[in-house]
């Protein structure tokens, strides 16, 4: 948005509680979203096994 798009939209929201509730749902599920879909950093270990897969591959 525009910043004078933006000033529309929070002047808005302050008088409008049903655009005001959904703004904040819509950002309670944009950051349980991000949450969710973050990888877990043990999740994108490889195992000593996988990594000696990969060398042996790579050596061909």
């Amino acid at each position: 948005l525009s910043p004078v798009e933006k000033i529309q939209l929070k002047m808005h929201t302050a008088v409008c509680s049903k655009c005001a509730t959904y703004e904040n749902q819509s950002e309670i599920i944009e950051k349980c979203l991000a949450e969710i879909h973050q990888p877990n950093k043990e999740q994108m270990k490889l195992s000593s096994e996988r990594k000696e897969q990969i060398l042996k591959q790579l050596e061909k």
